[in-house]
């Protein structure tokens, strides 16, 4: 089974490990909360995001990346593949500002205390609200069709990792 193209409200869980940082996608469930994983990314704990490569759980292959163009550029600029290696999506952080294109789709938003909001020039594209307990949960709902599921994540990473959080 791959991942759905678009989902409109997903949970991305960030915990520790020993030596490293799981990331994990995981579906709404039928009561509202998380329900079942369907990709995760391991990395060190150390540093910054260079790449995250999602692991589709079910099936055990590529789901999606996200990787770092530049490295020694003083803004971060990076790009989502698809499980296959197709571009399909990009993002940056210009200041407080990310920005994202994804196809027939370009959004801007900045994040503030523990929420974040993602908008085309008319409309909410995306929500992000950051939860922390045991583990940190970000409760992502995306009421436009347009932002599929993979970039969707990509971004919220993005948002946890480029943004300090």
């Amino acid at each position: 089974m791959s991942l759905p193209r678009y989902l409109s409200a997903f949970f991305l869980e960030k915990f520790p490990t020993a030596d490293r940082v799981v990331f994990e996608l995981v579906e709404t469930g039928p009561d509202g909360g998380p329900g079942v994983a369907l990709a995760r990314t391991e990395r060190g704990s150390g540093g910054g995001l260079t790449e995250a490569l999602f692991v589709d759980t079910a099936a055990g292959t590529r789901a999606f990346s996200v990787t770092l163009r530049e490295p020694d550029r003083p803004t971060a600029e990076y790009d989502v593949f698809d499980g296959s290696g197709e571009a399909i999506g990009y993002f940056r952080r210009d200041g407080g500002t990310f920005h994202l294109s994804a196809p027939y789709l370009d959004a801007s938003g900045s994040a503030a205390d523990e929420g974040f909001d993602l908008h085309d020039q008319e409309h909410l594209v995306m929500h992000v609200e950051r939860t922390a307990a045991d583990r940190t949960r970000y409760v992502v709902t995306v009421p436009d069709r347009r932002l599929g599921l993979q970039p969707a994540a990509a971004l919220v990473v993005g948002i946890d990792l480029v943004g300090g959080r």
